[in-house]
């Protein structure tokens, strides 16, 4: 999403509020949630505020979405939503090409897709559950353990194998 700052550049206003909507396009990165199982519902939103603070330009920027995604214990969909604020400044050049913590503002406009996708990958869940207590499938038959028991007869927790080996030679 390009967003038009001459205005700022030019000395006219000090502030600009945008409030845009754009797709996750597959062109700014934002193919990685595919590949994670995530598809985003509708687009994504931002509400940016860039002020002009003496010669140093920033942006703050609001974003949010509505996606869906499978549980990751029972594989049922679910659908969430995902808001972010994050900040960054904006440049006309920079001298060191590496640094993201800037945004560069070419002919006056600036393209926050790429920015919003980073900020989306770094602070985005790394997995969903369906509620707090879910109980998952059950690992011998497959069943959603929330929905009803298996019937299958449980092993135990395998990391306590050791102890009842020892409390076994006890009886």
């Amino acid at each position: 999403m390009r967003l038009d700052i001459t205005r700022i550049l030019s000395g006219e206003v000090d502030k600009l509020d945008f409030d845009v909507s754009f797709p996750a396009s597959d062109d700014d990165g934002f193919s990685y949630f595919g590949d994670w199982g995530i598809e985003f519902k509708d687009e994504i939103k931002a509400v940016s505020h860039i002020k002009n603070n003496g010669g140093y330009i920033s942006m703050k920027c609001d974003v949010s979405a509505v996606y869906k995604t499978l549980c990751a214990r029972c594989l049922k969909e679910i659908e969430n939503s995902f808001s972010h604020s994050f900040e960054k400044g904006v440049a006309v050049e920079l001298t060191d090409e590496e640094n993201d913590d800037f945004i560069i503002a070419v002919g006056g406009i600036v393209d926050i897709s790429a920015a919003v996708c980073d900020e989306f990958l770094l602070s985005f869940p790394l997995k969903e559950l369906c509620c707090a207590d879910c109980k998952g499938l059950c690992p011998k038959c497959g069943k959603n353990l929330n929905e009803s028991e298996c019937g299958c007869e449980s092993e135990g927790d395998p990391r306590m194998s050791a102890l009842k080996a020892l409390l076994s030679d006890y009886e």
